[in-house]
């Protein structure tokens, strides 16, 4: 079940794998140093940009993020990563880098719109299958997805349902692979932002990353 994560236990486990602290936490959801509850500059700029490639932002508000973003924000600041705003230079001090999955994937993949891979609109984006049918159909992009991931992210081991065990699982249950697809992207956005392949959608207060198209 969603909830508050617990950023002392992802870092001391993060630190544990790499064998030193980590600097960038990248991370899939609204955050400013400054409080918010409407759009922000980014989420503006990141519509101007990637609109016409359907991948316009959603309106942040009280209850989403709401409380757990300014949990999560507050106790990642608070262990000395500061929201990397538009002014933030990578790599230059630990960051909380916000990334927004959809336009990233563009650049990962090479494709021009929006990827099919959220397993909650299957039914939207195939309406002419039936349920199982469409479940079938998002593992396949999410097999696609993984493959791309496996070219610039070294032992990856995340093993995902076939189309035929995905026609007989529920949403709820296929949920869990989309979110570790949705983490792998947060890194990899992570490695593109300090090897300096981003570009910075804000202003001094909040920014989304997004790896720089081609």
């Amino acid at each position: 079940m969603g909830g508050l994560p617990d950023p002392e236990r992802l870092l001391v486990a993060a630190e544990a794998l790499l064998g030193e602290p980590v600097g960038t936490v990248t991370v899939d959801m609204p955050v400013s140093s400054h409080p918010f509850e409407t759009r922000r500059v980014a989420d503006n700029l990141v519509s101007a940009a990637y609109g016409r490639f359907g991948c316009g932002t959603h309106t942040p508000n009280k209850i989403r993020p709401g409380p757990l973003g300014r949990e999560l924000t507050r106790a990642f600041t608070g262990r000395g990563y500061e929201v990397a705003g538009a002014d933030t230079v990578p790599g230059g001090k630990p960051a909380l880098v916000e990334v927004y999955p959809h336009p990233a994937l563009l650049v990962l993949l090479g494709v021009d719109y929006r990827v099919k891979y959220k397993a909650g609109k299957a039914r939207k984006f195939w309406p002419e299958l039936n349920a199982a049918e469409c479940r079938a159909e998002v593992v396949l992009v999410w097999a696609e997805i993984l493959n791309a991931l496996s070219e610039v992210i070294e032992g990856i081991e995340l093993p995902l349902p076939t189309a035929p065990e995905a026609m007989t699982m529920t949403t709820a249950a296929l949920k869990r692979y989309e979110d570790a697809l949705d983490a792998l992207v947060c890194g990899w956005v992570g490695i593109e932002y300090l090897g300096g392949r981003c570009t910075a959608f804000g202003d001094t207060a909040a920014a989304i990353w997004t790896p720089s198209l081609p």
